[in-house]
């Protein structure tokens, strides 16, 4: 499923913006084995009873050479491979995972999260820059990447709850009472 969810977006934003990020890099099934079993991978479905449709990883390891000495000082956590499946496109799941993610980030003590992303991946960035995170640098680091951070705080009014290791975001947006709103924390990111 992830390596699916991954070529459909490979060929999505090459096809879609002339990006040629992640379809480089082949698909990393050691790593991302041991992210599920750090528990760093969550999975995002609809409903309680569906099928995973997005996914995404939160570490607490920068990629080497990519942040400077004083900001890896900083208790941080990041942000990776975060992949929407096509069919589910659209309807701000990403986003509302992203944004639990930075929650989950914030209630493991993280004061920021940080992303990168290739230079000419100018919708990506574009998209970070609209969910309020910062272009903080950019490093050549095997390719050129923007590097992007956002601080982390932890959200209660997120509508999403845990059921197990799944994430859930039914009917976004959600008005959901407040007992039904349990932003859960991936473990120990």
């Amino acid at each position: 499923m992830l390596r699916r969810w991954r070529e459909e977006t490979v060929t999505w934003v090459e096809a879609e913006y002339g990006c040629r990020q992640w379809s480089l890099m082949p698909f990393d099934e050691d790593g991302y084995a041991r992210w599920i079993e750090n528990r760093w991978t969550v999975m995002a479905a609809l409903t309680p009873d569906g099928e995973p449709v997005a996914t995404s990883t939160l570490t607490p390891h920068a990629d080497p050479g990519f942040w400077t000495a004083e900001q890896l000082a900083v208790p941080a956590a990041y942000l990776r491979k975060s992949t929407v499946s096509r069919a589910f496109a659209g309807r701000g799941l990403g986003s509302c995972l992203r944004s639990w993610m930075v929650s989950c980030a914030a209630r493991q003590g993280a004061e920021v999260v940080r992303a990168n992303c290739w230079t000419d991946n100018a919708a990506l960035l574009a998209y970070h820059l609209r969910q309020g995170w910062k272009h903080v640098g950019t490093v050549t680091v095997d390719t050129a990447g923007v590097l992007l951070e956002v601080r982390a705080v932890a959200r209660d009014d997120l509508p999403v709850h845990t059921q197990g290791e799944v994430f859930l975001a039914s009917g976004l947006p959600l008005n959901r009472t407040s007992r039904d709103r349990n932003p859960g924390t991936p473990s120990q990111y």
